[in-house]
């Protein structure tokens, strides 16, 4: 690994330690000799003394030393690299984003531009611009909405496109970090498409709408072996019970004690097969037949018995099952729980749902307000 500096921002010989993320590695298990800071001879680095946003797609940077013959230049901004840059002369510099300048109202170091210059032929050297003390050369292009495709109307299935226009740069932002910058519906992404986009305007493919009447109708989602929405409750361990691993239980000895997982607000659990994994069970069963019960629940509060262990439970694993579409429970919140008999009724080791999740709504239409969500931003609601 090669690190370029400043003699002023490390002295000579100083021991050099590579960090990522938050793990710091030390020179070890390679040559030591070469792990030693030296100053490259006639080293000269550029220097930035300010950045500017030029337009809604270019960021001017200006400073000294900027390298004009012999070099690529290259500049980021919000971990979003300029499409190209130009070095305009020594003192200045001109990153163009194509989708935009990265939109942002973040003031930490994550907003830092950077810039380099980095030698077009030979050696593989790279010089790192220094940043102005003042503020780190961090820039900020905050996202101001213009219009959206509000009442935009789709079938159940999706896949209509919904655009949202503002300040340019947003396309830029869900491009390159699809995971943290995205178009909301129904609490589900929107499919950014960099395709149909521009600086000015983010486009989308709404996603499908799985509601309690299109899963019923249309099967808009298809069913999971192995539902999970990654939300549980009750003991503390209880997500051992849903680790996808019978190897593992949770810890709960009480009596009463309880293990459960939960869906989003707004949508519920449409199931037609729960199976469990009881990996021990007393010669007399006593700890589990008519001792646990599994329920369903709306609100959290009023739960109602979907079945209970009976006589023919045993160990490995036990399966209950609905038969049909209009059977299956519709619940938010499901639970297996003691019954107050001998301790450790809810000492089960994995516990797995067949089903899907959707909106809980009966409806031949649903509508809802879209969101646009930004790393370190509050949503914006695209009413």
């Amino acid at each position: 690994m090669k690190c370029l500096t400043t003699t002023a921002d490390l002295g000579e010989n100083a021991a050099i330690r590579v960090k990522l993320g938050n793990q710091k590695y030390e020179c070890a298990a390679t040559d030591t000799t070469r792990c030693a800071y030296t100053q490259t001879a006639g080293g000269s680095f550029p220097a930035i003394t300010s950045v500017a946003k030029g337009s809604g797609t270019t960021v001017v940077f200006t400073g000294t030393g900027f390298y004009t013959v012999g070099y690529t230049a290259s500049a980021s901004f919000m971990g979003v690299a300029a499409t190209s840059v130009t070095a305009d002369s020594a003192t200045q510099a001109t990153a163009t984003w194509a989708l935009g300048v990265p939109t942002t109202t973040v003031t930490d170091e994550t907003s830092a531009t950077s810039l380099a210059f980095t030698l077009s032929s030979g050696a593989e050297t790279t010089y790192y611009a220094i940043l102005p003390a003042d503020n780190g050369g961090r820039l900020q292009n905050a996202f101001a909405l213009t219009t959206s495709s509000t009442g935009l109307s789709c079938s159940f299935q999706g896949g209509c496109l919904y655009s949202v226009s503002g300040t340019e740069g947003l396309a830029s932002l869900m491009e390159a970090a699809p995971a943290d910058n995205y178009i909301k519906v129904c609490e589900r992404k929107c499919v950014f498409v960099a395709a149909s986009s521009t600086a000015g305007e983010a486009k989308c493919l709404l996603p499908s709408l799985p509601t309690t009447y299109s899963n019923t109708q249309f099967e808009i989602e298809p069913v999971s072996e192995n539902l999970d929405s990654g939300i549980y409750f009750g003991a503390d361990s209880a997500k051992l019970a849903f680790d996808n691993s019978i190897y593992t239980v949770p810890s709960e000895t009480s009596s009463t004690g309880v293990i459960g997982m939960q869906f989003l607000p707004g949508f519920v659990g449409l199931i037609s097969q729960v199976k469990y994994f009881i990996a021990e069970i007393p010669a007399d069963r006593a700890r589990y037949v008519d001792n646990v019960v599994f329920e369903g629940s709306l609100d959290g509060v009023d739960y109602t018995e979907l079945f209970r262990a009976d006589r023919n439970v045993h160990e490995g694993w036990n399966y209950y099952q609905w038969d049909t579409a209009a059977e299956y429970p519709q619940y938010r919140f499901y639970r297996f729980r003691g019954l107050g008999g001998l301790d450790g009724p809810v000492r089960i080791n994995e516990v797995v749902f067949t089903g899907t999740e959707v909106i809980n709504n009966s409806e031949s239409s649903y509508g809802c307000v879209a969101e646009l969500v930004m790393k370190g931003e509050a949503n914006v609601a695209l009413a």
